[in-house]
């Protein structure tokens, strides 16, 4: 993976191939269960750090060697090094996207591959609104690729910036180097706790290249300080740190890598105690002792030299996969592991490394690597274009909705992200046959089910088979399963639509897989079993949750969980990649925020400011179901095939049901008319009763 650059032979450091094996087997551990190895997302942080010392270190011999820097030579072997592999990966899953456009969107992979391919697929990700951590979208098979472009842009600015502080501090000794690279590696780890901002930048802190230098030049003060003491190879051997540290942080890294979960601790400073761990972690590989003893082994030295390789391959397996078999648990984790291996071992001993080997001492020979990637770059931008003409026809002719892209749409004004997976409902709707559409849930959809009733209705293409959710469902108690099932041979419902927030306490404090494992597994068996007709369940995106100082706390302390809601939507989500066709997830959220906060006023269709809540901060007035209806209602729409709903849908007689102002049990007048206040972003937080 990154990390992986070229290395003299009489320079080989073995135990820095089985830092890397550790890296990506901690990466691949995240990527396929986040919930198992909490801190497996740090790999790449490690890998960040090993690049910076392995660059710095061949920059630092050959300025020793020849007085300067060859830059382009430099770049040369970096593209020789890096481009085979992900140019392999771009043509395989631009063959996947000809065949099967459901699995790899072809004008997605337009801009996910040219961005991969030019090393921007950070910026291009943040630009995008793609998450790192939890999103909610549907995942790109390409966005691992944003640590790639992270580590070229380092590769472009670094030799440039090492001859320069060179220049002035170090003419003498690469010790005069320390100190104006560590101030400039301090501004970008208080950059990346600035970026964060308590959480509102997150995916930029994580994303940009500026906030992750400090981890890539943690790794070069390493090799400036053992260049300076003549550590490295070809110098003066022995101890650089005492044999008790190196164990210290190998343990360190170990325990970060399982357990530290992102957040506030990580990007406010935990990242560079990371950084610094593992920079000491590489200084003890370099050394005689333990840990360059165990890191060196036979099998650790073999993964880690194809971890570039494995870094590439299996997150399209994982992705792709996901989809493609619809597999769980153990069974999953060997299927995505084996084919990743497979691909990374093909990748590694028949492109990767004889490229590496090669000399191109013929013209020829040097324009495989640019031919190769102006030929890659060509299909990317080209191919697309008609392709997705031709997939969307095809989805058109055999009745089957197209796989929704990231983009997503706006409803009353507000941008909502593309719905996450597919349903496939065998037959296109029509006026004739509208599709059958079932409602499950706790009181919330209770309310919610008549605006998107409402609004299925007005496409001519939906109608609503049976209404269906009850206050405070669950289906952790299963108690309701044989009603359900009932239900489900009474109303014979083509999809179900579901959403509840019974559970959020629940999955907080038990985790994701465990709730995906014990409450959604059966439910989803339950609603796809086989002939109960059934095509698919589309899970609607929870409204938010107000903040602590409401009512909302005390009045429903049973399921008041931000933090538990968020993980139940990444529950659905994931179980949409997990059943692809069966199941998917319509995210509406941002249908009842101002300025991305909770607020309990908000625009109506028609522009007046109404109240969206009811007086316990939680549940609907008419105006809150409408907006949030209308969200839900344009992910089906594009899930479904539908075609948009007709004008002024809202103002049908559901919006006189007295749910909107009275639920069962809840005293009247739970909606007053009340006068709302001014709508600022600075205020929508305070705007509770």
């Amino acid at each position: 993976m990154v990390g992986t650059e070229d290395e003299p032979p009489s320079g080989y450091l073995p135990a820095l191939d089985g830092l890397r094996a550790l890296a990506v087997v901690a990466v691949v551990a995240y990527h396929l269960d986040p919930g198992a190895v909490r801190g497996g997302y740090l790999g790449v942080d490690l890998f960040f750090v090993l690049s910076g010392f392995l660059i710095t270190r061949l920059l630092l011999s050959e300025r020793r060697e020849t007085g300067g820097i060859d830059l382009a030579s430099f770049l040369a072997r970096r593209a020789r090094r890096l481009l085979p592999g992900l140019v392999l990966l771009l043509a395989s899953l631009g063959v996947v996207a000809r065949l099967d456009p459901g699995l790899v969107n072809p004008a997605e992979l337009r801009g996910d591959g040219l961005s991969a391919l030019f090393y921007v697929a950070n910026w291009h990700f943040l630009q995008a609104g793609q998450s790192y951590f939890g999103a909610l979208a549907a995942r790109s098979p390409l966005e691992h690729t944003w640590s790639l472009g992270v580590e070229e842009q380092f590769y472009l600015v670094w030799p440039l910036l090492l001859l320069g502080l060179a220049a002035v501090f170090a003419r003498r000794s690469s010790r005069g180097l320390l100190l104006p690279v560590g101030l400039v590696a301090a501004a970008s780890a208080l950059g990346m706790a600035l970026v964060y901002d308590g959480g509102r930048g997150l995916d930029a802190a994580y994303f940009g290249t500026e906030c992750r230098a400090f981890e890539l030049l943690s790794g070069a003060l390493v090799a400036i300080w053992l260049e300076s003491r003549a550590v490295l190879p070809g110098g003066r051997r022995g101890r650089p740190l005492p044999a008790v540290v190196g164990p210290v942080c190998l343990g360190t890294v170990l325990a970060a890598l399982v357990a530290l979960r992102p957040g506030a601790l990580v990007f406010d400073g935990g990242l560079a105690l990371v950084a610094a761990s593992a920079s000491f972690l590489v200084v003890a590989a370099v050394g005689p002792g333990p840990v360059r003893s165990l890191l060196a082994a036979p099998p650790l030295r073999l993964l880690g030299r194809a971890s570039y390789e494995v870094y590439l391959w299996h997150w399209p397996v994982i992705v792709l996969g996901d989809q493609a078999f619809g597999l769980r648990g153990a069974e999953r984790v060997l299927v995505d592991v084996a084919i990743t291996l497979v691909l990374a071992s093909v990748s590694y001993a028949f492109v990767d490394a004889p490229l590496r080997r090669a000399r191109f001492s013929r013209p020829i020979g040097r324009a495989v690597l640019p031919v190769s990637f102006a030929l890659v770059a060509s299909v990317l931008v080209a191919v697309p274009l008609g392709m997705v003409g031709g997939a969307l026809s095809a989805a058109r002719l055999l009745g089957r909705s197209a796989a929704p892209g990231r983009s997503g749409t706006s409803v009353f004004g507000v941008h909502l992200p593309a719905p996450s997976g597919r349903i496939d409902l065998g037959a296109r709707p029509s006026p004739r046959h509208p599709v059958r559409v079932m409602f499950i849930g706790d009181s919330v959809m209770y309310q919610l089910e008549l605006a998107i009733g409402a609004g299925l209705a007005a496409t001519g293409e939906g109608r609503t088979a049976v209404d269906g959710a009850i206050l405070g469902w669950s289906p952790r108690g299963r108690s309701d399963f044989a009603e359900l099932a009932g239900e489900i041979a009474r109303a014979h419902p083509e999809v179900v639509v579901a959403m509840w927030t019974q559970d959020n306490r629940w999955v907080q404090r038990h985790g994701v897989a465990a709730y995906e494992t014990h409450v959604l597994g059966p439910l989803l068996s339950l609603l796809l079993a086989r002939g109960d007709g059934v095509r698919g369940v589309v899970f609607a995106g929870q409204p938010p949750q107000p903040p602590s100082h409401s009512w909302m706390p005390d009045v429903h302390a049973d399921v008041y969980a931000p933090r538990g809601m968020m993980m139940w939507q990444q529950a659905v989500t994931d179980e949409s990649r997990r059943l692809p066709g069966r199941v998917a997830f319509a995210p509406a959220t941002a249908m009842l925020e101002f300025a991305g906060r909770y607020a309990t006023w908000l625009p109506s269709p028609g522009g007046r400011l109404a109240r969206v809540r009811q007086l316990d901060d939680f549940h609907l007035c008419v105006n809150g179901g409408v907006r949030y209806g209308a969200g839900v209602v344009e992910g089906l729409v594009r899930l479904l095939g539908l075609p948009p709903p007709k004008a002024n849908w809202w103002l049908g007689s559901f919006a006189a049901a007295r749910r909107w102002s009275q639920l069962p049990g809840y005293p009247s007048g739970m909606c007053p008319n009340d006068p709302p206040p001014r709508l600022t972003p600075g205020n929508a937080e305070d705007q509770t009763t």
